[in-house]
C-alpha cells in the first residue's frame, strides 16, 4: 500500500513504522497544519461574551492563553515539527520492517480505518 502525506498527517509516528519515507518538511507542514488558527481564535473569542461572572476569574485568563497561543503559533510551529521528526525516527527505527504480529495487526488496523473512515 501507498502511503501519501494524509496518511502521515493523520498519525505521523505510525506512517513513519509503516514505512512512510519522510522528511524534516514534512513534520514541519504536520506540525503547522495541527492547529486550526483562525477557528481556534474565532472559538474563543466567540467563547468570551457568554462568560458568568463568577467563572470568569478562570476562563478568562484561560481564553487569553489559548488566543496567545494561537496568535503565535505561526513562530513557534517548528518547535513541535522537531519534536515530530525525532519522534518519527524513533518509531521508525523501533518498528520498521518489525515481524511483531502485534505492531502489525496495529497498523493494519489504522490504515484501515484511515482508508474506510476519514478519508475513503
Amino acid at each position: 500500500m501507498m502511503l501519501t502525506f494524509k496518511h502521515f498527517c493523520d498519525r505521523p509516528t505510525w506512517a513513519a513504522a509503516a514505512g512512510y519515507r519522510f522528511n524534516f518538511i514534512d513534520c514541519l507542514s504536520q506540525a503547522m497544519v495541527r492547529m486550526n488558527i483562525c477557528s481556534g481564535i474565532k472559538d474563543v473569542l466567540l467563547e468570551i461574551p457568554d462568560l458568568e461572572l463568577r467563572e470568569a476569574w478562570y476562563k478568562l485568563p484561560v481564553c487569553l492563553l489559548a488566543i496567545c497561543l494561537a496568535i503565535s503559533w505561526p513562530l513557534i510551529f517548528w518547535i513541535f515539527g522537531i519534536i515530530t521528526y525525532a519522534r518519527c525516527i524513533h518509531a521508525k527505527r523501533k518498528y520498521a520492517g518489525t515481524k511483531s504480529d502485534v505492531v502489525q495487526k496495529n497498523l493494519r488496523v489504522w490504515l484501515y480505518q484511515f482508508d474506510r473512515g476519514r478519508h475513503g
